[in-house]
């Protein structure tokens, strides 16, 4: 195999993005919203330097609570304005081994904190002036120090988010008035909404709602469009918006029973996952509390004069669910000073579902088509989808006609693996090896092998040594697809099938003739035996030399993997011989086809002109 260069996506070249070979952090949808794009600028508030760490925000009227840690790790809280300019401070001593939960704004300018102080919930109120002024028991619960218990004024009463299970309504005097039935439905977010009345987000599947808080009661319950997954913030609106929310893709608004998506923060630094509390402080202006590897600090965001960004010109890149290279898109937006990318989302779970294609074609037909289409659940480029071919670039004309780029800079095999009908029209950033490994003491110094070398290093194997390490329950004719490339036998182009032919009769003879696999006894004491690494069963015996060839289909993910393992995992020198194909040698590259690029035609001129 050639010596690998640098990968340079055809997508570099259209926006600079540097591909990623991350997986997406979730695997759940959107809402099904309508989308308002809002662009946010950020700016430091200066408070967060008084904290070491910032736990939570709240807002109720006018007033905000900031609540965390001071630098030597007691908690306190700065009660401020929207403007985050005076404060008043107040600060909390938990009692030894007391956890200390969560806080909030009440009414007449007190505050409350919460915490777990020997499996019971404790709740203590602050005055104006600082000093607490009650302490109630509220009893034990069923909780442990992990779990969490977020508390909100309800009028002159609180409501207890148990660990986003159960909902305690608490009276002003500390007196437990009831668990609040939530009816079956999953929390998904829980916030006062924009009239400081709490308000909950509930999960039944496939659909949603929301509901305010009275008493023990829920009311004014309604029906929202979908959402699939809990929200990493929740906090109150204005007039246009009941509630804002940050689900899995971007920040947003709640209006009447829609969800609207507002922003993805792809002109921001941070990602959704980030944020861990946020505040509407304004129109198009908000307060939130990121995370990051050293504590937790808050930013504002308001409202970008979008002149500079109407100067670019603007790449769409398509996509259907998480997007597993937002932090690339990230740094290429804030970068970039002739293009900026935008991410659009058609939203579902699977691209098999006509429900799902059927808005990006009603794009195409009607001249409002993505540049790029970044296809995560399955080939958008695939037979199903229609005529490809008339809709894609084929980015061999783009590599040939680049002066920087050449077919011969990419790994062997991988345009091959991604050629369709003598046309480049996807590339696949992430790939897997599928090759089969056998230690150098048997191959007499070869690195590839055909049939007839195969069949020879197995006749001179040691006696009663195995052939590939497989589980017991695999049947012979398993075995014998695990050795080979068997789709090479078939000729897609015309058609034709070659099982007939002497290569793959005389793997089968060898199959039949040779011991395969361990037997169950042997794989039943390797599962109840003590091994002190975390080799599988088909590792250790080809270790062991108990068989000669391993499977390596599809365990090898990227080049530190093949790197680690050709240098020494297995203490001998070993080679990744590949399997012996019928019309070539060699090892197999395998582009992930869930995972690329395809570039409409239409983006070579909306990016020229």
């Amino acid at each position: 195999m050639k010596k690998i260069l640098v990968f340079v996506s055809l997508l570099l070249m259209l926006t600079g993005v540097s591909c990623s070979n991350g997986n997406p952090t979730s695997e759940t949808s959107a809402p099904t919203a309508e989308t308002v794009m809002l662009y946010l600028k950020e700016a430091d508030i200066t408070m967060s330097e008084d904290f070491k760490t910032i736990l939570l925000l709240d807002k109720l009227g006018e007033n905000v609570l900031i609540f965390g840690t001071d630098t030597n790790d007691g908690y306190m809280g700065y009660v401020t304005d929207k403007s985050f300019a005076d404060y008043r401070k107040f600060v909390f001593t938990p009692k030894e081994n007391e956890v200390v939960k969560s806080a909030c704004l009440c009414k007449f300018g007190k505050t409350a904190v919460v915490t777990l102080l020997d499996n019971e919930l404790m709740l203590y109120v602050f005055n104006t002036d600082g000093d607490v002024c009650n302490e109630y028991n509220l009893g034990e619960h069923e909780f442990d120090t992990e779990m969490t218990a977020v508390i909100t004024a309800n009028g002159e009463d609180y409501i207890i988010n148990l660990n986003n299970e159960s909902l305690l309504a608490v009276a002003a005097d500390g007196t437990i008035q009831g668990e609040i039935d939530c009816k079956g439905g999953n929390i998904l977010g829980f916030s006062k909404d924009n009239a400081d009345i709490p308000a909950v987000i509930l999960g039944y599947g496939d659909t949603a709602k929301t509901a305010r808080i009275n008493g023990t009661s829920l009311e004014n319950e309604r029906k929202c469009s979908d959402i699939s997954s809990s929200a990493y913030a929740v906090c109150g609106g204005n007039d246009e918006y009941s509630l804002f929310a940050d689900f899995n893709d971007g920040l947003y608004g709640l209006s009447n029973d829609t969800w609207v998506k507002l922003t993805d923060y792809m002109d921001n630094t941070f990602s959704v996952n980030d944020i861990c509390g946020l505040l509407c402080i304004g129109e198009n202006e908000f307060a939130a509390l990121k995370t990051d590897g050293e504590g937790s600090h808050l930013t504002l965001l308001s409202e970008r004069d979008i002149s500079e960004l109407k100067s670019k010109k603007v790449i769409t890149i398509a996509t259907w669910t998480d997007l597993y290279i937002a932090d690339d898109i990230k740094a290429f937006n804030n970068t970039n000073d002739n293009y900026r990318i935008e991410v659009k989302q058609y939203g579902g779970n699977t691209l098999s579902t006509e429900e799902t294609l059927d808005p990006m074609r009603e794009d195409i037909l009607s001249g409002d088509p993505p540049d790029i289409l970044l296809n995560i659940n399955g080939s958008v480029t695939s037979e199903s989808f229609g005529a490809r071919e008339s809709l894609f670039v084929d980015m061999y004309e783009l590599i040939d006609n680049d002066p920087n780029l050449s077919r011969e800079d990419f790994v062997d095999g991988y345009l091959e693996a991604m050629d369709f009908r003598g046309k480049l029209l996807s590339l696949a950033p992430s790939f897997t090896l599928n090759t089969l490994g056998v230690k150098d003491k048997y191959l007499n110094g070869l690195t590839e092998w055909t049939y007839e070398d195969m069949m020879n290093v197995v006749s001179a194997c040691p006696e009663n040594m195995g052939i590939v390490p497989w589980s017991n329950s695999w049947k012979r004719s398993d075995f014998m697809l695990n050795m080979i490339d068997y789709c090479s036998f078939i000729d897609f182009e015309k058609a034709e099938c070659h099982y007939d032919s002497p290569e793959f009769i005389s793997i089968m003879k060898l199959t039949q003739e040779h011991g395969l696999g361990m037997t169950l006894e042997e794989y039943n004491n390797f599962l109840n035996g003590t091994q002190e690494d975390d080799m599988t069963p088909q590792e250790r015996y080809f270790i062991d030399d108990k068989y000669l060839i391993n499977n390596y289909k599809p365990y090898l993910f990227s080049m530190s993997d093949i790197h680690r393992t050709v240098m020494g995992e297995f203490n001998e020198p070993m080679t990744f011989v590949g399997y012996p194909d019928y019309m070539d040698v060699g090892t197999k590259f395998t582009p992930d086809e869930h995972r690329n690029f395809s570039i409409l035609k239409s983006t070579i001129h909306n990016l020229s002109t």
